[in-house]
């Protein structure tokens, strides 16, 4: 099939268009992924349509993911958006996705991974070991308050939601003293402040399985398009995916699960996986590791999980308990 093809099987509307959540950070994610769309596919951006749509965890924002269900919750109104016909792609942060699909939708590419690591938000501090005793340091993620309590059990973690700008500006306005953001999403935004934000490196803490990478999901049965946009998939990135939720899944815990795990190449092209599991209060850290070849993902995956399985022992039922409450 030749290029010009493509473009004529993806605008069989008139248009492509792209559904993504209505925040700035979302908009500029779907943004970047249709300016690699139009790169790769010649394709123009007057060919596409971005359609907002609104998730059950942007409608709920004053309580933490755990008590509203956390698998999902930025993802089922873009699948049903999907369903209906009102979009061709939706497009994700891939670690909002549940680690199974459902049947009629599947994932055909990912875009290549941007910064991976957490930063640090806090006017008098610049690493997780100088922060004062007694700090209050917001979050809404269980890995990060689990990750925080491991290296300081006297910090005060708070339940802090909301898009960027608003945990940013609640430490400017000393509602709290500290707050962690993905280094991606200030990136893609271009929020640069030296004065306090400092990028966490991957040996002080390991992010979330698969932060950083943006993914597009399609119907299941749409296979031309699936065709199309596998030419702008970015394999590395696909098979590091692939490993860290591939572990993910054997917990089946979602986001909720404090699991941090990190793929990466080494020297001689291998993959390097990486995994750790807290227990909820941060008291206790599991970790674990596997090299391969990347074909080998998915079971590098599931050998880390397993073996992270062993190391927690008794203690394994009661964090995953704690996880799907």
């Amino acid at each position: 099939m030749d290029m010009k093809n493509y473009s004529n099987i993806i605008r069989k509307s008139g248009k492509l268009r792209i559904g993504t959540r209505r925040s700035r950070l979302a908009v500029k994610q779907a943004e970047l992924f249709c300016a690699r769309l139009c790169q790769i596919l010649s394709l123009s951006p007057e060919d596409i349509d971005y359609v907002p749509v609104v998730t059950h965890g942007d409608t709920i924002k004053d309580k933490p993911l755990s008590e509203i269900g956390s698998v999902g919750v930025f993802v089922k109104e873009l699948e049903v958006a999907l369903r209906d016909g009102r979009i061709d792609i939706a497009v994700h942060s891939l670690k909002d996705m549940p680690t199974v699909l459902p049947d009629d939708m599947t994932i055909p590419c990912v875009m290549p991974r941007d910064d991976p690591r957490d930063t640090l938000i806090c006017k008098n501090a610049q690493t997780l070991a100088t922060l004062p005793n007694g700090s209050r340091v917001g979050t809404s993620s269980a890995r990060r308050e689990a990750q925080l309590y491991w290296h300081n059990k006297k910090l005060q973690v708070e339940s802090l939601r909301g898009n960027i700008d608003t945990r940013i500006k609640a430490v400017d306005s000393c509602a709290i003293d500290a707050t962690i953001l993905a280094q991606c999403g200030l990136d893609r935004l271009g929020i640069i402040d030296t004065t306090y934000m400092t990028t966490l490196d991957l040996d002080t803490v390991l992010p979330a399985p698969a932060q950083g990478i943006v993914a597009a999901e399609i119907l299941s049965h749409d296979t031309d398009l699936a065709t199309a946009l596998a030419r702008i998939n970015n394999m590395q990135t696909w098979y590091c995916a692939q490993a860290e939720r591939s572990c993910l899944a054997v917990f089946d815990g979602g986001c909720i699960l404090p699991l941090a795990a990190y793929a990466q190449y080494d020297a001689e092209q291998k993959l390097h996986l990486r995994a750790q599991l807290f227990s909820h209060d941060g008291s206790k850290m599991y970790s674990a590791s596997a090299k391969a070849h990347a074909c080998e993902a998915v079971n590098i995956g599931k050998k880390v999980a397993q073996e992270l399985m062993i190391k927690a022992g008794d203690d394994l039922s009661s964090i995953v308990q704690h996880s799907v409450r």
